[in-house]
């Protein structure tokens, strides 16, 4: 087990308690991280707790489009782990915020969405560990770079 990330008992998803003091940008880069230990890992998920959030407000739209791209970005850059194995480029990140903190159009959830992320943000541990346990990735390739345009040989 890597510091500050422990295994739940499936052992299938990662779970970080980021400390609640932290400012915005280092949430953001203790998530990051914890994405890319979850990914190497070879884990389907992983579930920040941070239900009592002092060290920042409640992000704006833009906040939440840059932390969800870098989250994305995280998770797709880990596409092969230690061992060879192979992973897909997608997993699930569910966040346990406070109520106030959760954005009621949820735009960081589809933003994420957009970038390959599973994600979802829930006020409870509970929810969290449901939503993991009964979410489906779709299959999802690793990109293998840009491709020429398919020509026909005849």
């Amino acid at each position: 087990m890597e510091a500050g990330l422990h295994i739940d008992r499936s052992g299938k998803f990662a779970i970080s308690r980021p400390d609640p003091d932290l400012v915005l940008g280092a949430f953001i880069n203790v998530v990051k991280v914890s994405v890319r230990r979850a990914k190497r890992l070879g884990l389907d998920g992983l579930v920040v707790v941070m239900p009592d959030v002092k060290g920042f407000l409640p992000p704006d739209v833009m906040a939440r489009k840059d932390m969800v791209t870098e989250w994305a970005a995280s998770a797709q850059d880990e596409m092969i782990t230690e061992w060879g194995r192979l992973t897909a480029g997608s997993m699930k990140l569910v966040l346990v915020v406070p109520e106030n903190y959760i954005d009621r159009e949820r735009i960081g959830v589809a933003i994420a969405r957009i970038h390959g992320l599973a994600a979802n943000v829930v006020p409870t541990e509970r929810e969290a560990f449901d939503w993991l346990a009964h979410t489906k990735l779709p299959p999802n390739l690793p990109r293998l770079g840009p491709f020429p345009p398919h020509h026909r040989h005849r």
